[in-house]
């Protein structure tokens, strides 16, 4: 598996935004899946946020998605964030999620940030193993979600 920047990869970025359409869209039922092509379209980058990553398998078929932004639904006071963590049904449990995230903390540090946030409905237990803490407990369009902390090496 890899993990490389959206920017080099803009022929998938339909993909990623109908995995973020379908996975994350009771969050924020506002926007259109156009809305979220034009939102990805500002993650097209390498050295600023926000910053949208894809992994691949070896063939190159796209397994799941990463983006990393300076403010999300909730806590405007807080930033960057790691955001819209996806993984296609078929590869799940196979290390994706952990590694878009590692790769994520890792810009964060190239980029200078000290710390990076997030916040999950469902997988509290997986982000502890990656060494995030859970700072709050909040709700976004009534759906409960943990919000979570974590320290950023410098590297």
């Amino acid at each position: 598996m890899r993990i490389d920047y959206l920017v080099d990869h803009p022929n998938q970025m339909a993909t990623v935004a109908a995995w973020h359409h379908a996975a994350f869209g009771h969050l924020d039922p506002s926007k259109t899946l156009t809305d979220r092509v034009h939102t990805l379209t500002t993650s097209m980058q390498r050295d600023a946020l926000p910053l949208g990553l894809v992994a691949h398998a070896a063939d190159g078929t796209a397994l799941g998605c990463a983006s990393l932004v300076l403010r999300t639904l909730t806590h405007p006071e807080l930033g960057p964030w790691l955001s819209a963590v996806y993984v296609e049904p078929g590869h799940r449990g196979l290390g994706v999620a952990s590694a878009l995230a590692e790769r994520a903390a890792g810009e964060c540090a190239r980029l200078g940030f000290p710390e990076l946030y997030l916040f999950t409905p469902h997988h509290e237990s997986l982000y502890r193993r990656l060494g995030w803490v859970s700072i709050d407990r909040t709700r976004i369009n009534e759906i409960a979600a943990v919000v979570m902390k974590r320290w950023i090496r410098w590297r």
